[in-house]
């Protein structure tokens, strides 16, 4: 009679070793590859998302050279909304003195925050009850009360310490200093540090006093 005999095998340091490997022949057995059709079509999407950007930008970068006057605004509705939705062009005076509201009473700008043909559409575009209503209620609706000045992308400008006396103020407001100085000129830091050593004395008087 035959002794079967047993080799012991080593413990793995990676319990899950055994189960890897059933992963692993499972790719050998299937790969994962993608179909040529599937290929062919996910190209054809990268390039037509390229294309949709590029046309975008181009769009955005033209509006930026358009003066935001009511007849140009009339024009660039006339050809966002009529390419899209021409049977909704109406009242071309209305939808332009709402997409004139955005841009002088919020300070939204041509080509930055209004960069799409949709964004003008949907600016522009008057409510069930703006179509109905009467001139001076729809007019009354979008006045602009005060012109804003456009939305900037630049950081706000840090005024001089001294604030009002700052000795490059004007009416008040505090000259902008350059850097990261807290001053916006040499004058200006002396005549701060003027400032504080009188403070102090005043300080030091008012305790000696007490």
């Amino acid at each position: 009679m035959e002794t079967e005999i047993i080799i012991p095998v080593e413990p793995s340091d990676d319990p899950l070793s055994i189960y890897r490997a059933q992963v692993a022949a499972e790719k050998v057995a299937k790969p994962d590859v993608m179909s040529d059709k599937t290929a062919e079509r996910l190209r054809q999407i990268n390039y037509e998302d390229r294309v949709r950007k590029q046309d975008e930008e181009k769009f955005a970068y033209a509006l930026t050279q358009v003066t935001p006057t009511a007849e140009n605004l009339t024009k660039l509705i006339a050809r966002c909304v009529g390419n899209s939705r021409p049977k909704d062009l109406t009242q071309l005076d209305r939808r332009t003195h709402k997409l004139l509201f955005w841009i002088q009473g919020r300070g939204y700008r041509l080509g930055y925050e209004i960069r799409l043909p949709g964004d003008i559409t949907f600016l522009s575009e008057l409510t069930s009850d703006e179509i109905v209503i009467s001139d001076t209620a729809f007019f009354a609706t979008w006045h602009v009360k005060k012109i804003v000045s456009p939305i900037s992308d630049e950081p706000e400008a840090r005024l001089c310490a001294l604030k009002r006396k700052c000795l490059k103020a004007v009416k008040g407001k505090a000259a902008p200093v350059a850097g990261k100085s807290e001053y916006c000129s040499v004058p200006c830091r002396g005549r701060a540090r003027v400032i504080a050593q009188n403070a102090a004395k005043t300080a030091a008087s008012s305790l000696m006093a007490a």
